[in-house]
């Protein structure tokens, strides 16, 4: 749902879901990019949806995906925990885990708890 009523703010400009996969896949073992399951642009500019990058802070294993890793892999495991019946849905259809919505709000927030960290 917070895919659905996402809206535009001074940090957040557009949302996009992945899987529990692409984020331990990108965030904890890769660069930061992700290959997202759909973007949703809420300032309705036109931007490449292709792949979305998390901030510094997030990635690597020093990252807070690092660390919070066990429990990502735990909605890989019981789907159930994760699911809500649209995103079940969509799970199904693309052989995926269930989606979790991010943005740069919630990212935003995490940096501002470690400005060194940031992009």
């Amino acid at each position: 749902q917070r895919f659905t009523f996402a809206q535009q703010n001074k940090e957040l400009t557009s949302v996009a879901l992945v899987s529990v996969e692409e984020l331990i896949r990108g965030g904890c073992f890769g660069t930061g990019e992700l290959c997202p399951l759909s973007v949703r642009q809420l300032d309705a500019r036109e931007r490449s949806s292709d792949q979305v990058q998390l901030r510094n802070l997030m990635v690597g294993t020093q990252g807070s995906l690092y660390k919070i890793m066990d429990t990502l892999e735990s909605f890989i495991a019981q789907p159930e925990l994760a699911a809500q019946p649209e995103e079940a849905t969509l799970s199904e259809d693309q052989g995926a885990s269930p989606p979790l919505a991010i943005g740069k709000q919630s990212i935003a927030s995490k940096a501002a708890a470690d400005p060194q960290s940031s992009q």
